[in-house]
């Protein structure tokens, strides 16, 4: 992987950041909602531990995140008229793929997150079969379009075409698969391949830009539907500070993607192409007005930038010219909005949600770690 075009955001502000507290509840969090739910799915997650993260996610928040997704699953002791219970295993993979918690009840799992350690190479495949492995275990059928696998890491792996073929059987099984992919103070993507596979699972990819954000993309996750039965509540034309997602564009075609800001915020757009060739990118002003616009050749990056002037939704259209079909592409914000708490309304009878309980596993060391009186962010342009 190589990366270049640095840039750096000064956060203009600090706040707190904190866990998403999740309710099952359909509640508003950064735009976006948690969609209701009546359980009965069965979700893996799996989390790398190779050496990388040893200084790209130095407060393993990826290890918090993971939490935070297991206690939006429901145990069996909150299983209700009208609910199921909900199943997780987990699995951590470095050189190797290592099964840490069986496919069981949420409430068990929590504990063996602590577990998961820096070492090692990066053998995504192997965690992805493991994972499907436990989804299929007997007595727990059925599996297809109940089930999940949301994978966290910071590389690519070390046989593509081994990943591309374990996402690919896991569609195949009506397994929906989801990627989450750290490029700490930088920008860049898996190989298309695996982009590809991800979207045909049904699940969702995105750059995370910083380690923090690790916690909106479980929130981008979620809205989309852990599982092929779970209904989505997720614009897809969403934007979300510290995420680049993927889009797709076939031969002249276009499509955009929108971000909310908020009057006053610093934006800088990242857009690459990655095998759409080139294309060309507008930013467009909640008025319709063309704020900034770039052409995009081969793996290059290009940057738009602007200041908000009040309220609104802008936009990135991005157009292809004689595009492969369904060629894909980048684009990603960040904001001098720091990214702070996603707290849910309080459901009818009062209370937080499970979902409250990873607020002490990333609260702290968030806050030891990533707050200060200017925070910097540095993003780097994907070559290849």
């Amino acid at each position: 992987m190589k990366f270049g075009a640095s840039f750096t955001v000064l956060l203009a502000s600090v706040g707190a950041h904190a866990s998403i507290l999740f309710k099952r509840a359909e509640k508003e969090c950064g735009g976006i909602t948690a969609p209701a739910n009546n359980g009965g799915r069965k979700i893996g997650i799996v989390v790398d531990s190779s050496g990388s993260m040893s200084s790209n996610d130095r407060y393993d928040l990826r290890i918090a995140a993971g939490r935070q997704l297991n206690t939006y699953l429901i145990p069996s002791n909150d299983v209700s008229s009208g609910t199921k219970e909900d199943l997780v295993t987990v699995v951590d993979f470095d050189d190797v793929a290592t099964l840490l918690y069986p496919l069981g009840d949420p409430d068990g799992a929590d504990a063996t997150f602590s577990s998961i350690d820096s070492t090692g190479g990066t053998d995504i495949a192997a965690g992805v079969r493991v994972a499907i492995s436990q989804l299929n275990s007997s007595g727990h059928d059925p599996t297809a379009d109940r089930s999940g696998i949301i994978v966290l890491t910071d590389g690519s792996d070390t046989d593509t075409k081994n990943l591309v073929y374990a996402v690919n059987n896991a569609t195949a099984q009506g397994i929906r698969v989801s990627f989450g992919f750290l490029v700490r103070n930088g920008y860049g993507s898996q190989n298309s391949k695996v982009l590809g596979a991800i979207f045909n699972s049904g699940g969702q990819y995105a750059t995370i830009t910083d380690p923090a954000a690790q916690q909106r993309f479980i929130n981008l996750v979620t809205a989309n539907g852990l599982t092929k039965n779970d209904p989505s509540t997720l614009p897809k034309d969403m934007l979300m500070n510290g995420l680049a997602v993927a889009g797709r564009v076939s031969g002249d075609g276009e499509d955009f993607k929108t971000y909310s800001a908020k009057k006053g915020e610093i934006l800088r757009f990242a857009i690459s192409s990655v095998d759409a060739g080139t294309i060309e990118a507008r930013l467009l002003a909640p008025d319709g007005q063309v704020e900034d616009e770039s052409t995009v050749r081969g793996t290059s990056t290009r940057f738009l930038d602007t200041t908000a002037q009040s309220n609104g939704d802008f936009r990135i259209i991005v157009k292809a010219s004689n595009a492969p079909q369904d060629a894909m592409y980048l684009v990603g914000v960040n904001s001098s909005a720091v990214m702070g708490n996603c707290t849910f309304n309080d459901d009818e009878d009062g209370g937080l949600s499970v979902g409250g309980k990873a607020g002490i596993g990333i609260g702290v060391p968030l806050a030891v770690g990533l707050l200060a009186t200017g925070t910097y962010f540095l993003w780097k342009g994907y070559q290849g």
